[in-house]
């Protein structure tokens, strides 16, 4: 079965959704989806990242491999 497609918009969107849930996740601005050569879509973060606690970058990563075995990054 096909995974539905999303734009970076709409997966930065997504993500930003679930992490503002997060405690430790409050200096976390925003994300940005990278696509690495030969894999699945991955996120680098935007802001205070060298500050973010070990625990939300784990929660973080969890969220996107979820969403990455759900949405697909649209080429458009």
């Amino acid at each position: 079965m096909a995974k539905e497609t999303k734009t970076r918009a709409e997966l930065e969107a997504l993500l930003m959704q679930e992490v503002k849930k997060i405690t430790e996740c409050g200096n976390v601005e925003g994300f940005a989806i990278t696509r690495p050569l030969g894999r699945p879509w991955d996120i680098a973060i935007v802001g205070d990242g060298p500050h973010v606690k070990p625990d939300c970058w784990k929660k973080m990563r969890q969220i996107a491999h979820r969403l990455s075995e759900q949405y697909d990054l649209s080429e458009a």
